[in-house]
């Protein structure tokens, strides 16, 4: 992601191990939760709500797909199929979605507001 924009290093103040850890903790529950993601909704909104303290911004959300994506594409190789690649950017959609709902909201969502899924 700081290949592709420099300027979002500054937002971060994990270190790259925890940062990862993080994100792939969070990812893998709400990857293996899409079925419900209904219920998940508004603690993906929260994480969204818990963003704009760090400045993050819609556009950035762009930017993590496509480092994401671009991340997968190396790792799966060839398993990184066109059907995968569909699938993929419609459920970073959807949870980007809500995350920039929640980003952008001018109340706070208080539902499970002090879950957090990343642990």
């Amino acid at each position: 992601m700081f290949r592709l924009d420099e300027r979002l290093e500054p937002m971060f103040s994990l270190t790259d191990d925890r940062l990862i850890d993080k994100m792939a903790q969070t990812l893998n529950t709400v990857l293996t939760s899409l079925e419900q993601l209904d219920s998940l909704r508004f603690i993906i909104r929260h994480l969204g709500e818990r963003h704009r303290q760090y400045g993050v911004l819609p556009v950035h959300f762009d930017l993590v797909k496509e480092a994401m994506t671009r991340v997968m594409a190396c790792r799966l190789g060839e398993h990184f199929t066109p059907a995968l690649a569909l699938a993929w950017s419609g459920a970073y959609d959807e949870i980007a979605a809500i995350m920039i709902e929640g980003l952008q909201a001018e109340e706070p969502c208080t539902e499970g507001a002090d879950m957090d899924i990343s642990q």
